[in-house]
C-alpha cells in the first residue's frame, strides 16, 4: 500500500489544511492502515506537547547587541580601485583582446612593416597590463567574503558568539482546529436515571476501561471492548461518549470534524416521527495518544432534523445540560 500521499495528508491535517473530501479519504485509509495510524498519533503527540514547553526569555541586552552588530556591518567600506569588480572586468577584457590580437598578428606576418610594429607595440603594452593583474579571471567572481556584510548571521546563526550561550525560539505553533478519530461505533445501553449523560471521557488503560464498563452492569459490552487491550493503549486512546434520550428513534454520531481538545460535537438526528421509549447510547471512537487517560470533554449536541420526504433539514445547537 502506497502511504506517501497519506503521510502528506496527515501533516496537512495538523495545519488544518484538508478539504472535507481529503479528510474522509484519510480517515478511510487510517482505519485500514495501522502504520499510518501510528505515525498520525506520534505527530499529534509531538504537536500537542508544544504548548507545555516553557517560554525562555532572550538574554538581557540581546536586542541591543544584535542592533549594534547590524549597524557596524552597515558602515561604508572603502574598496581599492584595483579590487573593484568593474576594473577587474575591464582587465579581463584587455587580456582577451591581447590574446586575439596576438593570434591575428601571427597570421599576418606578411603585412607591411609599420602595421607589424604597431601590433607589436600594442601587444607589449597589453602584456604589461596583464602583469599588473595576474589573476584576471578571478576578478569576475563576487567580492571576497571578508568584504561582504554579515547580516545573514543574525537571521540564522547562533547567539553564542555575542553572549556565550545559545537561545532558541520556544513559541508553540497554533493548535489544530480539530483532531481526528477512527472506527466510530454506537452501542445501545440500558436507560437508567443514574446514567451520567451526556458525558465524554478519554480512556487510556485497561484499568480505566474496566472501571468505565462497570457503570453499565445490565449491558454485555465484553465483545465490543475486547479489542482494546494493553497493546492498543500503548499507542492509542479511546473516546467514550454517553448520551440518553426520551426516544430510541433519535440517532447519534460524532461530527466529522467535531473532536477538539476539550469538547466533542455530537449530532442528534431526529426523524419526522419519533417513538416514545427511553434510550441511552455509548459512542466509542479511537483517538491519538496525545489525549490523557481520564480527561473529560464537554459534549455539544447539534440537532439535525431528518429530511424525510420533504427534503428540508433544520440544524441548531442544543445546550447539553438539557439531556
Amino acid at each position: 500500500m502506497d502511504c506517501d500521499r497519506f503521510l502528506e495528508l496527515l501533516s496537512a491535517r495538523l495545519d488544518g489544511a484538508l478539504t472535507e473530501e481529503e479528510e474522509r479519504e484519510l480517515e478511510e485509509h487510517l482505519a485500514a492502515c495501522p502504520d499510518c495510524r501510528a505515525v498520525g498519533a506520534q505527530l499529534s503527540a509531538l504537536q500537542g506537547a508544544f504548548p507545555e514547553l516553557e517560554e525562555i526569555p532572550a538574554p538581557e541586552g540581546f536586542t541591543q547587541g544584535v542592533m549594534d552588530r547590524i549597524r557596524a556591518s552597515e558602515a561604508p567600506k572603502v574598496i581599492p580601485l584595483w579590487k573593484r569588480p568593474q576594473v577587474r572586468a575591464l582587465a579581463g577584457l584587455a587580456a582577451c583582446l591581447v590574446l586575439a590580437v596576438g593570434l591575428y598578428g601571427a597570421s599576418q606576418q606578411k603585412k607591411q612593416a609599420d602595421w607589424d610594429i604597431t601590433v607589436r607595440s600594442f601587444n607589449k603594452d597589453a602584456l604589461t597590463v596583464e602583469e599588473e593583474y595576474p589573476q584576471v579571471n578571478a576578478s569576475l567572481a563576487d567580492p571576497e567574503p571578508a568584504d561582504a556584510p554579515e547580516i545573514a548571521f543574525y537571521a540564522a546563526g547562533s547567539t553564542a558568539d555575542i553572549y556565550g550561550s545559545d537561545t532558541k525560539n520556544t513559541e508553540p505553533p497554533a493548535a489544530p482546529s480539530h483532531y481526528f478519530f477512527t472506527n466510530q461505533q454506537t452501542v445501545r445501553l440500558t436507560w437508567t436515571e443514574e446514567l451520567d449523560a451526556p458525558s465524554a471521557r478519554i480512556l487510556g488503560s485497561e484499568q480505566s476501561l474496566e472501571t468505565f464498563a462497570e457503570q453499565f452492569p445490565e449491558d454485555d459490552l465484553e465483545e465490543v471492548l475486547e479489542p482494546y487491550d494493553a497493546g492498543y493503549f500503548a499507542q492509542n486512546r479511546l473516546l467514550a461518549v454517553v448520551v440518553k434520550e426520551g426516544s430510541g428513534s433519535i440517532s447519534h454520531s460524532i461530527e466529522p470534524q467535531g473532536l477538539y481538545w476539550d469538547e466533542v460535537e455530537i449530532t442528534r438526528t431526529v426523524p419526522e416521527e419519533v417513538t416514545y421509549d427511553m434510550a441511552a447510547w455509548l459512542i466509542l471512537a479511537e483517538v491519538d495518544s496525545m489525549f490523557n487517560d481520564g480527561d473529560t470533554l464537554e459534549v455539544v449536541l447539534v440537532e439535525r432534523a431528518d429530511a424525510g420526504e420533504s427534503g428540508s433539514t433544520a440544524i441548531h445547537e442544543e445546550d447539553s445540560s438539557e439531556y
